[in-house]
């Protein structure tokens, strides 16, 4: 699929208070490691160091919902995708601390979700990520949001990226990106990088 813009952002669209209450609030609950793989049908995420090393927490609180779905719909028609979405998973708040990371890797499965425990993911495919900066990256070193300009993993991708700290993103910026577009978080040497994650499914391309 080629897309005009494999990203679209907001810059500091959300207040300080509203994301450092985010970080108050989670930051003490973020012990669940981070996980890879899964398919969404029967392949269980697991933990892999190697790939993924952060801390997170789930978030359910539907007003974060309300404060990005706006976002959400507005990057989807702005970037030109126009992609049919329905429903949001659950968000995950990240907390990445000296040393951690999370390699290359893209959000959507090769499968639609089967048999999953709410209905509103049956049949469906994560179709457009979302990403929160909570915290000034001046507050850590590293810690980069690295998205590759093509689909394609055969494509050398050290060469062929956007470094979104480079944009000048600060505290409450929100950045997009289609499911299927490679992306990672470098290693962070500095400090510690807050963000929340969302993923928005929809039913699959034809």
């Amino acid at each position: 699929m080629h897309l005009k813009h494999n990203v679209w952002f907001f810059k500091n669209v959300l207040d300080k208070t509203w994301c450092d209450n985010i970080i108050k609030t989670y930051k003490p609950r973020a012990t669940k490691k981070g996980k890879i793989g899964g398919d969404g049908v029967k392949q269980k995420a697991i933990a892999n160091k190697k790939r993924r090393n952060s801390s997170i927490e789930w978030v359910f609180d539907k007003e974060v919902y309300k404060k990005l779905n706006p976002y959400l719909h507005m990057a989807n028609k702005n970037a030109g995708w126009n992609f049919e979405v329905s429903w949001n998973e659950d968000i995950q708040f990240t907390k990445y601390e000296k040393g951690q990371y999370y390699n290359w890797h893209m959000d959507s499965f090769h499968q639609p979700f089967k048999n999953h425990k709410f209905s509103q993911y049956e049949g469906k495919i994560r179709k457009i990520s979302c990403s929160v900066l909570l915290n000034d990256p001046k507050e850590y070193s590293g810690g980069d949001l690295e998205i590759g300009y093509n689909n394609n993993v055969e494509t050398p991708l050290e060469k062929n990226k956007s470094n979104m700290n480079q944009c000048n993103l600060g505290q409450g910026s929100i950045i997009f990106f289609p499911g299927f577009v490679w992306h990672r978080v470098t290693p962070i040497t500095k400090g510690t990088r807050y963000s929340l994650v969302m993923w928005t499914v929809g039913k699959p391309y034809v």
